[in-house]
């Protein structure tokens, strides 16, 4: 069974210069079968998420585009590629490429629209408690 990792991002606004900027502020990530269960403000934290426990999962993240974004920032020292798949100007996933290898994150907003948490947590068989 294909391993699913729940993904959010956090930022705040920060003035950098005349203009306001979102700036990382934490990550989070959920996956049981994986035994990942972690809040971190730590970027270096945030880039081991991406490296063999996590290869073959999938990321899953309401409005992904935005935590893709976020994460291009919080991972611009490291050595990945970012890719990322859009239908028309939906954001459908975004990959990020750690030595050759790919870590997907679908955007469950733009993929099952007009879905609610309920309907999508029986689909992906995790039940809403």
């Amino acid at each position: 069974m294909q391993k699913v990792i729940g993904f959010d991002t956090e930022t705040v606004l920060t003035k950098e210069g005349k203009f306001l900027t979102h700036n990382f502020y934490s990550a989070q990530f959920y996956c049981p079968e994986l035994k990942i269960n972690l809040y971190t403000t730590d970027k270096n934290e945030v880039a081991k998420m991406f490296r063999y426990k996590t290869r073959g999962a999938v990321f899953l993240a309401l409005n992904a585009e935005f935590d893709f974004c976020v994460l291009a920032k919080v991972l611009k020292q490291q050595p990945v590629k970012m890719r990322c798949l859009y239908n028309k100007s939906r954001f459908l996933y975004g990959k990020v490429i750690v030595n050759g290898h790919a870590h997907k994150i679908y955007d469950l907003m733009n993929i099952f629209t007009g879905w609610s948490l309920k309907k999508l947590g029986d689909f992906l068989n995790y039940p809403v408690r």
